[in-house]
């Protein structure tokens, strides 16, 4: 269970989590985290508006995460399991 866990906020490793919360990501989702704040994911995801800062969010996150696994792009650890 400690390999799902999150490595900079300490729970479990969920894509909600990944996306929506951790802290590793903070600077860099902010704003669009903002305009989902405070809402729960089923509202979200019937929302084609919403939809579409989710998968803007999702995109954002997803490719710096990518930038960490490349040679000279950072750390090389991540929220999710390996």
């Amino acid at each position: 269970m400690e390999d799902s866990l999150c490595h900079d906020c300490g729970v479990v490793a969920t894509p909600e989590h990944i996306v929506l919360r951790c802290k590793e990501t903070e600077e860099i989702a902010k704003e669009k985290r903002k305009t989902l704040e405070g809402r729960e994911i089923t509202d979200v995801l019937r929302n084609p508006k919403d939809v579409t800062v989710l998968r803007e969010l999702a995109n954002k996150i997803a490719a710096y995460h990518r930038m960490k696994f490349l040679p000279g792009g950072g750390e090389s650890r991540w929220c999710l399991k390996s």
